[in-house]
């Protein structure tokens, strides 16, 4: 028997990881195939061949074992019911292969067991070139027989059962593809002093398999450390969980991340828990340390907690990102300088429905740091909820320290920095191109009379624009203070339907939407009253909605809803 697994398209049913699984299942609900403790309905099955007769079929888990029994069966899915997804357990012992040849996702809910020697094929390339495979809730799959074949999008795959036996097999062969049979406890395993696996160029699978309580402690300035020290282009390690990990690198330009040190490869459905922590001038993430172009992390989580020193690159899923689409952070993120965000530090290139809802502390002086990202090239369809702290000549915001573009997104985390000379704004301290459908509810405050602080930016540059965008934090500190921002460059761009609270910002003049120039061109304030009795003018209701029970009655984002309370 055989599993085919697909893993490719990270932008599948575009959601937010998070809600990705959510979305992804509900949107299979509608329309797919089921394999369920249910009768099975709207199913034809002949000639060891079962596939849908409506856009909504089931198949009964017991049904298949049967079937499984006697011999061979391929579950295909179709246009009309597009995804596969697993709601019940299904184990088999004969030597039958099941094949499951999907038009879209195939989204396992519940663990999938190959008892004996049979074979396992998952295929999601059918029709919809978006297809992924989607392991939540209690979803995996595991061979108890290593000698079982598996094969993913048409390749084969070796299975190993240990970080050992997987660190042989890529020593032997960096560019083969591997597969986690099963969970591995990793504790019997000691502490590793060095990355169990140095340079990786192939595919590896984890199944939605996890790996607990993985432990590295590299104290060689420089390394790169992770579970993989490294994986290079076109690398991919998709479904691998790490649960309990604690990685700590020496500094000295590390790179570390409890899954890669440094890739320029893809990620996708993994996720990690527990720690990890760098000493100075280093890169450091939840993940993985540093991500380069032209590598993407996809529908990846992590809650681990990460630590640096002095000069760092540290976030809760990478310390410097390439492109991060669909995925999320929850552990806090602390250094003392240097670029941090609950996601990521440095964002190359693009975040996309992501979200970072950890605390992002910076005790030393200077650096970006925000809830998403320390520095970002371009933000959508994100947010973070986190609180942001920072200290002398810091770069503040809820959402990032400085952002070139960001769109439809908010942030809704405290900002705050003591000291002086900081640049300080719920959503960005610094705007330096364009901020377009965004909001910030955080508080917004400042100690010192030097800093610039803003409801929505701190520092709007030249060159920079505002569009449909408003705040409704309260404001404090600084001696150049507004309610959408602290302090206008020469040449910045009038802003177009910029709002701020008059009441809740404690903002009250009219006058005061910059701190450094009275009536600022396109910005306006509004009462609480005002903004929740309907949309201000140039809110476009295709972008935005508003609701009493949503986001406190103020405006929200129709893609990108807060999160329930």
């Amino acid at each position: 028997m055989r599993f085919v697994l697909s893993a490719r398209g990270s932008r599948a049913l575009s959601r937010t990881l998070l809600a990705s699984a959510a979305i992804c299942c509900a949107s299979a609900a509608q329309a797919s195939v089921s394999i369920s403790d249910k009768p099975t309905s709207n199913m034809s099955c002949a000639g060891g061949v079962c596939s849908p007769t409506a856009a909504k079929a089931n198949l009964n888990v017991t049904d298949l074992a049967n079937s499984l029994a006697a011999g061979d069966i391929k579950i295909v899915s179709d246009s009309a019911a597009k995804d596969i997804e697993f709601k019940a357990p299904l184990s088999w012992t004969s030597t039958s292969r099941l094949t499951l040849d999907s038009y879209r996702s195939i989204i396992f809910q519940q663990p999938i067991t190959v008892t004996g020697t049979g074979a396992a094929t998952v295929d999601s390339r059918q029709g919809d070139l978006d297809g992924t495979i989607t392991y939540v809730k209690k979803g995996r799959i595991t061979f108890w027989d290593l000698s079982s074949k598996l094969m993913i999008d048409g390749l084969n795959y070796k299975l190993v059962n240990s970080v050992s036996m997987l660190a042989r097999a890529i020593a032997k062969k960096s560019s083969g593809n591997y597969a986690l049979a099963n969970n591995y406890d990793a504790a019997a395993d000691g502490k590793y002093r060095k990355s169990p696996i140095a340079e990786f160029h192939g595919f590896a699978e984890g199944l939605g398999n996890a790996i607990s309580h993985l432990t590295i402690d590299d104290r060689t300035p420089g390394n790169n450390v992770g579970l993989f020290a490294t994986t290079a282009q076109l690398s991919r390690v998709y479904n691998f969980r790490l649960v309990n990990a604690h990685v700590s690198a020496a500094g000295g330009g590390a790179r570390a991340g409890a899954l890669i040190g440094q890739t320029t490869g893809f990620l996708q459905g993994d996720s990690v828990s527990g720690s990890v922590k760098t000493g100075d001038d280093s890169y450091v993430g939840g993940l993985v340390g540093d991500q380069d172009d032209p590598g993407k992390i996809s529908f990846c989580e992590s809650s681990a907690t990460i630590s640096g020193g002095n000069s760092m690159h540290a976030g809760g899923i990478a310390g410097k990102g390439y492109e991060i689409d669909n995925s999320a952070a929850s552990g806090n993120v602390t250094i003392i300088d240097g670029e941090a965000g609950g996601l990521v530090g440095d964002l190359a290139y693009l975040s996309t429905y992501s979200r970072a809802t950890g605390n992002v502390v910076s005790t030393g002086d200077g650096g970006g740091i925000g809830g998403l990202a320390g520095n970002a090239y371009e933000i959508d369809y994100s947010y973070a909820t986190g609180a942001v702290s920072g200290a002398d000549g810091s770069a503040a915001g809820g959402l990032a320290g400085s952002s070139i573009t960001t769109r439809a997104s908010f942030a809704t985390g405290a900002v705050n920095v003591t000291g002086s000379n900081g640049i300080v704004g719920g959503l960005l301290g610094q705007d330096i191109g364009l901020t377009w459908n965004s909001y910030a509810a955080g508080t917004v405050n400042s100690g010192s009379n030097d800093d610039e602080v803003g409801g929505l930016i701190g520092l709007y540059w030249g060159g920079a624009q505002i569009y449909a965008s408003y705040a409704v934090g309260s404001v404090a500190g600084g001696n150049n203070v507004g309610g959408v921002a602290g302090f206008a460059e020469n040449g910045a761009e009038d802003m177009t339907a910029a709002y701020w609270d008059l009441e809740t910002s404690g903002i009250s003049d009219p006058h005061q939407a910059v701190g450094n120039v009275g009536d600022y061109p396109g910005a306006t304030g509004l009462t609480s009253e005002q903004f929740k009795s309907g949309l201000p003018d140039g809110l476009d209701p295709k972008v935005w909605g508003q609701s009493p029970n949503i986001n406190d009655g103020y405006p929200y984002l129709l893609a990108n809803p807060p999160p329930k309370k």
